[in-house]
């Protein structure tokens, strides 16, 4: 039998901008420990998280406390991210013992393709912010929901699409026939996608149930390759979320 792969695609609990959200009050811990007991269904078997693998060891120190004594202060920043607050109780309901750190990180690139772009072809650049701040009303318009509202617009086929059009595709054509510096950004990105799949091939095997807690942005491209590849097969959120 494959291994199912869901993705939870989620907002950095951390995220600078969003302090209004308030992730840390006792409504809104509520509402991610609703999300938890919603996702903790999928009965994972394994859970991949957003980190360089460089950083397992200081990890897995934390969530070896966490098994042990349950605790997660949200008065410590340490502790406000999707990985604590999501992945360690999740996975302590499904008696699994370690997370699997599944990230790599390259050059970002796209700072410097806008700035080509405001330089040599203002009609994109114009363009290119109009889409950005297009997606982040969109956004806007979805986060004085509960936290599973959230997650759940943002794991929808709409969302998806929409940032990855909107907030990566739209940067490719910069420096067309030049430099190709909006490819060489889109590149890195695929680049990093490509190697956090890899990653979670490494890690998945035939029967598995993996969990996987990301960005959203990483959604469009790594649900393309769970779907295209033949031992995996791709599990939504959406179905636990609603």
């Amino acid at each position: 039998m494959n291994a199912q792969v869901m993705t939870l695609g989620t907002f950095h609990f951390n995220q600078e901008g969003l302090h209004y959200l308030n992730i840390q009050s006792d409504a809104r811990q509520s509402e991610v420990c609703e999300v938890v007991d919603r996702i903790s269904k999928f009965k994972p078997t394994k859970i991949a998280v957003e980190r360089v693998p460089a950083d397992r060891h200081g990890l897995d120190m934390r969530f070896q406390k966490y098994l042990s004594d349950g605790i997660i202060d949200v008065n410590h920043i340490e502790d406000v991210n999707e990985i604590v607050m999501l992945g360690f109780p999740i996975a302590k309901a499904n008696g699994i013992k370690e997370l699997h750190t599944i990230d790599y990180m390259n050059e970002w690139l796209r700072g410097e393709a806008e700035q080509y772009a405001e330089q040599n072809a203002p009609v994109l650049f114009n363009e290119l912010n109009k889409k950005s701040n297009e997606y982040i009303q969109y956004l806007m318009q979805h986060l004085g929901k509960s936290i599973p509202d959230i997650l759940a617009v943002q794991n929808s086929h709409e969302a998806i699409q929409k940032q990855h059009s909107d907030m990566f595709l739209i940067v490719n054509p910069i420096g067309a026939y030049d430099n190709y510096i909006g490819s060489a950004f889109l590149s890195s990105w695929f680049e990093r996608n490509l190697k956090i799949f890899a990653n979670m091939q490494s890690i998945c095997k035939d029967d598995d149930r993996l969990l996987v807690i990301i960005g959203a942005a990483h959604l469009a491209t790594l649900n393309s390759m769970i779907n295209d590849y033949y031992k995996m097969d791709l599990v939504s959120p959406l179905e636990y979320l609603k």
